[in-house]
């Protein structure tokens, strides 16, 4: 312990020498740091921190402690080295754990609102850190506490054991053991008070301030502020400063770091908000309100000031929020009822503007339930309103009976008033009212909501008696209360009671509209009224040329009729664009489309259909058009090609949304395939599926785009269009690479197309799937076509190993031995033709005596030049009955069988023989 006191005075050696015998090194350590963290222990130099001793606030330390900090010894001299100029130019470094953030804050760096929320997240960090640190204190202090209470126990035992030897009469007495007590703790200075070392040096500042000396006071002020920058003092004499000197921006900064210094003080961040209000910032204002009502919730005008500005900045929704604050803080209150309602009905219109119809309601509800005596007839209609768009009807009659003086008479009791409850059974039908009264004051609009009411109630029986006031009024000017209580009889499917209000409505001046019509031609259709219905309709269509429902409907009841030309002609918009119409006309022409195609109408149908799917294509059937198809084979890369294609020619609307589902479009597109199809107009279904792939619909859907493709490829095969068709079966077999339907299609492709690239195809293919028989076999086929016999031959042998049962890759072994046993300087021929025939034979073992396999051996002796023996083979082949289907159908090769006879007697000189095979089997 010597060593830790270092070269303290006597006092100190003193004083830890008594502590040495009371607390170990670790406790005092221990004691130091909570000192140190609490703020009581001022740390003069890293060395002394790092040292084991501490030192009390002796007049020695003191002396040092002054010396060793930058704190001016006389009143006035500071050393303000790097404080000159601004707060954004100052080169100092804070001490403390919000230093750099203030500094990003006053730089600019970071908005208030990050700035407020960091220092709250600090807050509750260093509030925890605290916490910790007070229990720890606590701990220790008791512990040394005990131990002083032990010792002086200690003393007066020893005390009371001394023994005087002369004094015979001495007896020892027992001294009162001292009553432990509990130690006093000193409060603890809170971290945002001043140091009372540094009090000197701020009221300098605040002289110099009073003096006018303006930086002077700013350079004491950031001296204290890297001191102790917790302090609230020294920033809100800043804010002050600037203040005076004009710069409001800067001193509103400074307030506001004053004020997260002490977040507990609303009146100063309602002050700071309206500086920020004067300096045009509403967000910070707002932040600023909401510190202030965190701390004083129950002030409205903080509230209402930031409603306020909530409104400003267009976020309607907290508004509102707040304005419901202010509403239940009124009801706590006691507040005046007309100012409640007021405001009630204020918020209530907003959250209806903004479609929230429920909070609407409930928020007038409350003022209902509130202040009772205050509601008007407008409110209760209002009220009404909602709840029946909201089909709360029970609670509508409720209402109306508690305000409006109307009576439901039950057979046992009636309701009114002065009930205290709503009958049970009203709801669900089992209980029924006998009589329904109205006052005769009662407002027209109240007694129409009355009437939809009990209608959707079913209790329409007894509204006949209420409708009575509404023939005494005028139409004009009660026909929307007319409509309100036609419409409710529709939807309850009392379609003659809604004839005759709508029969009234259609024939007057101010409600013969295209709406009225029409509701009354649904309510006519569904009464079976056909012809009337077509009539209502046609009017619709005549006020209102552009309405989609009422075309579809009268479309459908042309064609129910029997009218199909008047049928097509309702779908049929006159002045329409045929070449581009409009996507509201979309729905309409899919319409059209099914109808016409029922009709069996089909060019009619043809062109409606390009132009429901084409119509965005409509000037790009060109080349050009279709090398930016096919230019990416990928369903992302072609759609990005495509929208940056039309984006180039100006047409930005083509990826935009149609009413038309991808469903209804894709039926329309198979039925134009369809038709075509068997109209075999191969071409226009070659366009059609090409552009089809274009459509944004189709290329959105994954499955529907796989198909369409799908579709192109067998038009393509259709119109003979090898090319295309290469590019799309191409990918199929990339991707299908075991499928045998796939290469089959890649067959036929190569047929119809004279392009040669399919050779370098398979080959490359072939080398990344070496195992595959289609591609072994395609590639063996091609070298056969090229004559590098002995190239297919090793194809065929490899086939062969893996399928040695395969008909096929016999017979193609067996002609290879045959071709190279034709050519003119091949070696050991008779080798060759043995090992072929043999090959053909097991062909024909394998596949079975019929007419391919007696076909396919006469032709291999034909090419032999042994005709005797192609002569017996293609004769017994052209009596064989073929294999699939009947005489002269696609599978039958009698044909080709008497053209090679035809063709081996005029060599032998037979020509009235071969006239006659060519006349018996190949004359149609």
């Amino acid at each position: 312990m010597e060593n830790m006191a270092g070269d303290g005075t006597n006092s100190e050696n003193q004083l830890f020498k008594i502590l040495e015998n009371e607390i170990s090194a670790e406790q005092w350590m221990r004691w130091k740091q909570m000192k140190k963290q609490a703020g009581d222990l001022l740390v003069s130099s890293d060395e002394e921190e790092e040292e084991i001793s501490g030192c009390l606030p002796t007049s020695s330390t003191s002396s040092k402690t002054a010396e060793s900090s930058t704190v001016a010894k006389e009143p006035g001299k500071v050393d303000t080295k790097g404080y000159e100029g601004s707060i954004e130019t100052m080169g100092v470094k804070l001490s403390g754990f919000n230093t750099d953030l203030t500094l990003k804050f006053l730089n600019g760096q970071i908005t208030f609102n990050e700035f407020s929320t960091e220092m709250d997240n600090l807050h509750q960090v260093e509030n925890t850190r605290e916490t910790e640190v007070e229990t720890d204190g606590e701990d220790l202090e008791a512990g040394v506490t005990e131990q002083e209470d032990d010792e002086d126990d200690e003393e007066v035992d020893d005390a009371g054991m001394i023994v005087d030897s002369k004094d015979e009469d001495w007896s020892p007495t027992p001294t009162p053991r001292k009553k432990k007590g509990k130690r006093i703790r000193k409060q603890r200075r809170k971290k945002t008070e001043l140091p009372k070392h540094l009090q000197g040096l701020m009221g300098e500042a605040n002289l110099k301030f009073a003096r006018g000396e303006h930086q002077e006071a700013i350079n004491m002020c950031l001296e204290v502020i890297r001191l102790a920058p917790q302090a609230i003092v020294p920033f809100q004499t800043l804010g002050m400063l600037y203040e005076e000197m004009g710069d409001l921006e800067k001193s509103l900064q400074l307030y506001l770091i004053a004020a997260h210094l002490w977040p507990n003080d609303p009146e100063e961040w309602a002050r700071l908000a309206h500086m920020s209000k004067e300096l045009n910032n509403p967000r910070q204002a707002i932040a600023c309100y909401s510190k202030a009502i965190r701390c004083d919730a129950s002030n409205a005008d903080y509230i209402w000031a930031r409603c306020n500005l909530y409104e400003q900045i267009d976020e309607h929704s907290k508004a509102l929020e707040g304005y419901q604050s202010i509403l239940q803080l009124m009801t706590a209150g006691g507040a005046d009822a007309e100012d409640y309602w007021r405001l009630a009905r204020d918020t209530s219109r907003a959250y209806l503007e903004a479609g929230d119809l429920s909070t609407a309601l409930s928020t007038l509800q409350k003022a209902c339930k509130n202040y009772p005596n205050l509601i008007t007839s407008e409110d209760i209609n209002t009220i009404l309103e909602m709840q029946i768009s909201q089909k709360i009807f029970v609670e509508s009659l409720e209402l109306l009976v508690k305000f409006c003086g109307v009576v439901f008479e039950f057979e046992k009791f009636n309701w009114s008033c002065e009930s205290l409850y709503v009958p049970d059974g009203l709801v669900d039908g089992r209980l029924i009212p006998v009589k329904c009264t109205a006052p005769e004051l009662l407002p027209i609009d109240l007694r129409a909501k009355l009437i939809v009411c009990m209608i959707h109630l079913k209790h329409h029986k007894i509204v006949e008696p209420l409708m009575q006031p509404f023939y005494e009024e005028n139409i004009e000017q009660v026909g929307d209360l007319y409509l309100d209580i036609a419409e409710a009889y529709m939807e309850n499917a009392l379609y003659s009671e809604a004839k005759s209000l709508f029969s009234v409505l259609v024939h007057s001046t101010t409600y013969n509209e295209a709406a009225v019509w029409l509701k009354y031609g649904e309510c006519l259709n569904c009464l079976g009224e056909l012809e009337s219905a077509v009539n209502s309709y046609q009017r619709v269509v005549e006020l209102a040329p552009s309405h989609t429902g009422a075309r579809i409907s009268l479309s459908a009841l042309q064609q129910q009729l029997g009218h199909s030309r008047d049928a097509v002609e309702a779908l049929t918009i006159p002045g329409s664009s045929d070449s581009n119409p409009p996507k509201r006309d979309h729905i309409l022409l899919v319409h059209k489309c099914h109808l016409l195609y029922s009709l069996n109408r089909f060019d009619e149908f043809y062109q409606c259909a390009k132009q429901l799917l084409f119509s965005h294509v409509r000037d790009e059937w060109k080349p050009v058009f279709r090398k930016v198809i096919f230019e990416f084979m990928s369903r992302r890369s072609r759609a990005e090609s495509l929208e940056y294609f039309y984006q180039h020619i100006g047409k930005k609307e083509y990826f935009s949304e149609t009413l038309v589902s991808a469903d209804d479009l894709w039926d329309i597109f198979l039925m134009l395939c369809r038709g075509l199809w068997e109209k075999k107009m191969y071409n226009d279904l070659l366009d059609a599926c090409i552009h089809g792939l274009t459509n944004p619909q189709i290329l959105g859907d994954e499955e529907k785009y796989k198909e369409a493709e799908f579709l192109c490829l067998i038009a393509c095969t259709l119109s003979r269009n090898g090319k295309l068709a290469y590019n799309l079966i191409r990918e199929i077999c990339v991707k299908e690479i075991n499928n045998n339907q796939a290469w089959n299609l890649f067959n036929q492709v190569i047929i119809c197309s004279s392009d040669g690239r399919h050779n370098r195809f398979c080959l490359r293919l072939m080398m990344k799937h070496p195992d595959n028989v289609a591609l072994a076999l395609l590639n063996a086929h091609n070298s056969m076509v090229s004559g590098t016999y002995k190239h297919s031959l090793g194809e065929y042998v490899n086939v062969y190993r893996q399928q040695p049962s395969d008909p096929l890759v016999n017979l193609c072994i067996g002609l290879a031995f045959i071709h190279m046993a034709c050519q003119k300087f091949s070696s050991k021929k008779h080798a060759l033709l043995i090992q072929g025939l043999s090959f053909v034979n097991a062909y024909t073992e394998l596949r079975g005596e019929c007419q391919e396999t007696l076909y396919n051996v006469g032709r291999a002796m034909h090419q032999l030049g042994l005709t005797y023996a192609a002569v017996f083979y293609y004769k017994k082949a052209i009596h064989c009955s073929p294999p699939v289907g009947n005489k002269g159908g696609v599978f039958d090769l009698s044909r080709e069988i008497a053209h090679n006879l035809s063709l081996i007697y005029q060599t032998s000189g037979s020509n009235d023989y071969a006239r006659w095979i060519i006349q018996q089997y190949c004359v149609v």
